[in-house]
């Protein structure tokens, strides 16, 4: 369905439909939610907006598996595929102006970072789709839109708080205390859901960095039927080598 709802907005791109446009941002808003799971979200991930997809009999659901996606169980190389064109409709959306990265920013930080841990060397835990990860060598040529994207989140959300004073006036007193992150975002309108993206995309992604540059960069021959070889061209100088 992520595949649906890229080629969907992109249509309305092409011909100028904005109530196709509106429609296609509705549903990824439903969609990413159902397929990527944070702790957040309970013992059970989030049920999909249409129909009943299979997670692949992924055991457990809590904080050890935070990032995990609907299809991790079933193969890195759909993984990559969902995820990609997850971030390339929000991309195609955040060019028109609507900016689904900010609101989504721990639940995206959180399946790149997840999901490009299991593509590096290393052995894989039980409580992760029974110990038995398929596809981990298929390496496509994605994720740099990802992680362009939730650093410049980042970068957006570093620049608030250093534009805004470090210290305020009390009402009470004639001291100044630090103002606080609950302040800031009250201040500059930012989602409630984003103060704990604040801190834990602030960070760099190190698992999705060195993902991209061991394994996506170096590519020789990155062909792909499924749209993703132009990522390190319009956006890989978010990566720093």
């Amino acid at each position: 369905e992520l595949s649906m709802i890229e080629g969907t907005i992109g249509v309305a791109v092409l011909t100028d439909n904005s109530t196709l446009f509106d429609h296609a941002v509705d549903m990824w808003r439903a969609r990413v939610p159902a397929y990527i799971y944070v702790a957040s979200d309970g013992s059970h991930p989030h049920h999909a907006p249409r129909g009943d997809p299979s997670w692949y009999d992924q055991p457990v659901f809590n904080a050890s598996v935070e990032g995990i996606t609907q299809e991790t169980c079933r193969d890195m190389g759909h993984t990559q595929y969902g995820l990609a064109s997850m971030f390339n409709a929000a991309e195609t959306a955040y060019i028109q102006g609507v900016d689904l990265y900010t609101d989504f920013a721990t639940r995206l930080h959180a399946g790149l970072e997840f999901n490009s841990n299991l593509l590096l060397p290393g052995t894989i835990p039980r409580y992760v789709c029974n110990g038995d990860v398929k596809g981990r060598n298929e390496s496509s040529p994605t994720f740099v839109i990802g992680y362009s994207a939730i650093t410049r989140v980042a970068r957006a959300l570093t620049r608030v708080a250093r534009a805004l004073p470090h210290t305020q006036p009390h009402a009470h007193t004639s001291g100044r205390s630090a103002i606080s992150r609950v302040a800031l975002a009250k201040q500059q309108h930012i989602p409630a859901s984003v103060l704990g993206a604040f801190s834990r995309a602030g960070r760099a992604l190190p698992h999705t960095l060195q993902h991209i540059t061991a394994s996506v960069l170096p590519l020789q021959d990155p062909v792909n039927d499924h749209m993703m070889v132009y990522e390190t061209l319009t956006h890989g100088d978010a990566i720093p080598v």
